[in-house]
């Protein structure tokens, strides 16, 4: 599989084989600077020509895949014929947590996005008299329904 590899301001070259790594890293001229993905620092190398790569996942009930992939793109001479292919770099996998809880039978926390929802429609307030052990409602504006059964009016003052 291919090592990553950052140039001396830590921006990103293009991966190299794990002998590559190995022995730039027993010269001297590289230093480790992640172990999962494992990827080096060169010393000594600032910038350079780096090929298009792009990311593909391969979505799972329990895990994810992940592979880091180059394009080639080859033109036969003989038919003229554009050839594709696709060079794996790097490949991943990403074991989904909640597995691990429901077997364990332990419920998840709430997500971020659940816990910044907003929040459901509170009751009204209960009144000291909650306390005594009966449970009265806190006095509030009754509602036109209230008015229309006792035949009275409905008031600006509580609308």
């Amino acid at each position: 599989m291919a090592v990553f590899v950052l140039d001396k301001k830590k921006q990103p070259l293009m991966p190299c084989s794990e002998k590559r790594a190995r022995l730039l890293l027993q010269r001297g001229r590289a230093v480790v600077m992640r172990l999962h993905p494992f990827t080096i620092r060169l010393k000594d190398r600032l910038g350079g020509e780096t090929q298009p790569l792009h990311l593909q996942l391969d979505p799972g009930s329990q895990t994810t895949g992940i592979a880091l992939v180059r394009d080639d793109e080859t033109l036969d001479p003989d038919t003229g014929e554009v050839r594709r292919a696709a060079h794996v770099g790097w490949l991943g996998e990403l074991t989904h947590r909640g597995l691990r809880f429901v077997q364990a039978g332990i419920a998840p926390r709430l997500s971020s996005s659940a816990a910044h929802a907003e929040p459901a429609p509170s009751r009204p307030a209960l009144s000291q008299s909650h306390q005594t052990g009966r449970l009265a409602r806190a006095e509030s504006a009754p509602s036109p329904g209230y008015h229309a059964k006792l035949g009275g009016t409905l008031t600006a003052a509580c609308a």
